[in-house]
């Protein structure tokens, strides 16, 4: 049980991170053509925007430590991305070694 609710409180943290980014500004983010519908900008894009607006002198305090809040998820995006590839690539005759 307790392990439920501490991922409860992350998926609570991450969802107040990303609603942090996208008021500040990261809803004027491009939008990518593989999103569905309203889904929202990908958590590395977010980690990317909140990074962009504290190099650029920005009060961005707040935004990098959303930022921080999202690595995980950013980790969980790129597990995810590398089975898909790997999927595909495998669906298309390609092998992990044939692309090095």
């Amino acid at each position: 049980m307790a392990h439920l609710d501490a991922d409860h409180e992350q998926a609570a943290r991450e969802a107040a991170a990303r609603r942090r980014l996208l008021s500040s500004g990261a809803l004027s983010l491009p939008r990518m053509p593989w999103l569905a519908g309203r889904q929202p900008p990908p958590a590395l894009d977010l980690i990317r925007f909140a990074m962009w607006r504290g190099q650029a002198g920005r009060d961005g305090e707040d935004d990098l430590l959303a930022a921080l809040t999202l690595l995980a998820a950013a980790r969980a995006e790129a597990d995810q991305a590398e089975a898909g590839l790997l999927f595909t690539a495998r669906a298309h005759g390609l092998s992990w070694r044939g692309s090095r």
